[in-house]
C-alpha cells in the first residue's frame, strides 16, 4: 500500500512539475521566437557606488518621453518621494491557508482551529493506465471569499487543463472559465475587484494573457509574447504589461497599458530593460519597470500613465523587485540568473533614499502586508546548515549601502548563452548538498528581517524540490497575485517533510510551519494564505 501511494505522489508531483517547466515566462527571451531557452548574460560588474544619498526634494521629472535607447537618458530619484501607500486597512481576521494535498486535491485550513476542509476530492491516478487527475495553482480572490485554481487531467489522448473557480468553502460548486487541450495554464491572477481573473496560457512558442469574467463569460486575449508578464492596478481599472523581453534583444519587446474592455492596449513608449514583471505602487499612481536608457538601464519610476519620472537604481544584469505593501520601500536583487548567483539582495527607502542590504545569496523573498517584514530565502553556504526547527535571532541591523547612482554600465559585445528552461544551473559557490533521488540539491534558508529596525528571525534551512525551484525563477510574477503571509503579516506558512533537512513547497507528506510556533496543520505543499 505504501509503495502504490508513493507511486501515486510521483505521478500527481510529474503533472505538477510538467506545468511548471513548460513556462513561458523567461527572463530574457532571445531575439527569436523559442520559449524554451533562457539566454544568461556575462557583464563587467558594476562600479562601486560612492555617491552620498541623494538629497531632500520632490521628484525630478524627464521632460520628454524617451523615443528610442540611443535619444534618452533618466536622472536619478531625489529623496523624499512616496509614500505611495493605498487608504485600506489591514484585515485582523486569520483568514485561511489553501493547499494542494499529497494526493492532488486542493484544501483549506483554519489557522487557527486546525480544521481541514476538501475543495476537491476527486483527484487521483490510475497505475494501470498511467492517466489521472490533480489541481495545481490555488489562489484566493482579493476578498478571501473564492478560489481559482487549475484542474490538470491526463487521458490516452494527452493533456486538459481547465480553469476553475468556486467558493473557498467545503466541496463548492466548481465553475469553468476556460478549457484546453494544447495550451498550458502556469499562473492565474484575480483583479482586485474580485470580478475578473487574469490567465497566463502558453501555446507553442507565445503566451498569452487572458482575461475572463467570473460570471463564466469567453475569455479575451489582451496581450502576447515569448514572455508575458502583468500587475493589476489596485482599481482594477487596468494592468501594466511586459511581453517579449528587453529591447535590445527582441523588436516586439514593449511595455503595454491593458485597460479591460478597450479594444486594444496602449504601448508605452520607453523600451524595457531586463527585468520580468512591472508593478504598480500600492496607490496605483504610480509604476516600476526596467527601462533602457541609452547604453544603461535603470530600474524606473513612472507615473500611472507609464511616462519615467526617474531612476531608482542602474541595472547591470536583470532586476527582481517588489514594492512593499505600504508603499515605503522597495527590495531588488540584481542577477544574471537567481538560481547559481550569489545575489545581494537590498531594500531601498524611497522616502530617504537610504538603501540597506538584508541578503548576499538570496534567492527570492516576500513582503508581509504590513510592509514592515521581508521573508528572505537565501542559499546556505557548505556547513552551515542550521537545525530547521524555528528559532528566533535577533541579528545586528544589515549595513546601509551608498545611495544608487545612474552611470552608464558598458554593454560588452558577448553571445549570450542558453540554459534549458527548467534545468538547475550549477551554483558558482559552495553552498551545502545533499544527495536525493533526482541528484545533487543545494540547502535554502528562510529568514525574516524586520527592515524597520534590521533584526533577524532565522527559521529553517530546507532542501528545495524541483517544483520550488522552478517556481522561485518567476517568484516577482507569482508574489503579485499570491502571498505566503497571514493577512494580518504575523506570520507564514512553510511547507516541510519530515528529513532533517526540510523540503518547501514540494508534493510530499509534510506540515505547515509559522515562525512564532511549530504547528501541524495539513499534509500538502504549495501553502498560501487568503488575502483576508
Amino acid at each position: 500500500m505504501g509503495l502504490k501511494k508513493h507511486k501515486r505522489n510521483q505521478i500527481v508531483a510529474g503533472l505538477f512539475a510538467a506545468a511548471l517547466i513548460t513556462s513561458a515566462c523567461g527572463p530574457r527571451p532571445t531575439a527569436g521566437p523559442e520559449i524554451l531557452l533562457l539566454p544568461t548574460r556575462t557583464l563587467a560588474p558594476e562600479p562601486a557606488r560612492t555617491e552620498p544619498p541623494a538629497s531632500s526634494g520632490a521628484a525630478r521629472v524627464v521632460t520628454e518621453t524617451p523615443r528610442s535607447a540611443d535619444e534618452a537618458s533618466i536622472v536619478a530619484c531625489a529623496a523624499g518621494l512616496g509614500p505611495f501607500a493605498s487608504n485600506s486597512a489591514l484585515p485582523t481576521g486569520d483568514g485561511q491557508i489553501v493547499f494542494v494535498g499529497s494526493d492532488g486535491n486542493v484544501g483549506l485550513v483554519d489557522p487557527a482551529t486546525a480544521r481541514a476542509q476538501r475543495v476537491t476530492r476527486d483527484a487521483g491516478v490510475s497505475q494501470e493506465s498511467q492517466t489521472g487527475r490533480a489541481y495545481l495553482f490555488p489562489t484566493f480572490s482579493a476578498d478571501g471569499r473564492a478560489l481559482a485554481f487549475v484542474r490538470l487531467e491526463r487521458t490516452l489522448a494527452g493533456y486538459t487543463q481547465t480553469v476553475q473557480v468556486a467558493e473557498a468553502r467545503e466541496l463548492p460548486p466548481l465553475t469553468g472559465l476556460y478549457a484546453t487541450s494544447t495550451d498550458n495554464i502556469p499562473y492565474l491572477d484575480w483583479a482586485p475587484d474580485n470580478r475578473s481573473l487574469a490567465i497566463l496560457s502558453i501555446n507553442g512558442r507565445t503566451g498569452s494573457l487572458r482575461l475572463s469574467g467570473t460570471d463564466g463569460g469567453a475569455s479575451t486575449v489582451v496581450a502576447t509574447g515569448a514572455s508575458v508578464y502583468w500587475h493589476w492596478r489596485a482599481d482594477a481599472g487596468a494592468l501594466i504589461a511586459h511581453t517579449d523581453g528587453a529591447a535590445d534583444t527582441a523588436a516586439n519587446a514593449r511595455l503595454s497599458l491593458v485597460r479591460p474592455g478597450a479594444a486594444r492596449a496602449e504601448r508605452l513608449s520607453a523600451l524595457p530593460g531586463y527585468f520580468q514583471a512591472p508593478q504598480f505602487s500600492p496607490d496605483g499612481q504610480r509604476m516600476l519597470y526596467v527601462a533602457q536608457f541609452g547604453d544603461s538601464e535603470a530600474l524606473t519610476l513612472a507615473d500611472a500613465n507609464g511616462t519615467p519620472q526617474c531612476g531608482l537604481s542602474t541595472v547591470a544584469d536583470a532586476m527582481y523587485f517588489a514594492w512593499s505593501p505600504n508603499g515605503r520601500h522597495v527590495a531588488l536583487i540584481d542577477t544574471p540568473q537567481l538560481l547559481g548567483e550569489p545575489n545581494l539582495l537590498e531594500v531601498i527607502d524611497i522616502g530617504t533614499g537610504r538603501r540597506t542590504s538584508l541578503a548576499r545569496n538570496a534567492v527570492s523573498y516576500a513582503w508581509s502586508p504590513n510592509g514592515r517584514y521581508l521573508a528572505m530565502w537565501s542559499v546556505v553556504p557548505d556547513g552551515q546548515v542550521i537545525d530547521p526547527a524555528a528559532v528566533r535571532s535577533a541579528g545586528a541591523t544589515p549595513t546601509p549601502a551608498p545611495a544608487a547612482t545612474l552611470a552608464s554600465t558598458a554593454r560588452p559585445a558577448l553571445p549570450p548563452t542558453a540554459t534549458p528552461r527548467g534545468a538547475r544551473p550549477s551554483p558558482t559557490a559552495a553552498p551545502t548538498q545533499t544527495a536525493t533521488a533526482s541528484g545533487l540539491q543545494f540547502a535554502v534558508r528562510l529568514e525574516i528581517a524586520d527592515v524597520s529596525t534590521g533584526a533577524l528571525i532565522r527559521v529553517a534551512d530546507t532542501i528545495p524540490s524541483s517544483e520550488f525551484l522552478s517556481a522561485a525563477q518567476f517568484f516577482d510574477q507569482y508574489s503579485r497575485g499570491a502571498s505566503p503571509w497571514s493577512p494580518d503579516g504575523a506570520a507564514r506558512p512553510l511547507s516541510v517533510s519530515t528529513r532533517p533537512v526540510t523540503r518547501p513547497g514540494c508534493m510530499s507528506r509534510g506540515w505547515v510551519r509559522m515562525v512564532a510556533q511549530v504547528q501541524r496543520l495539513a499534509e500538502g505543499g504549495l501553502a498560501t494564505w487568503s488575502p483576508r
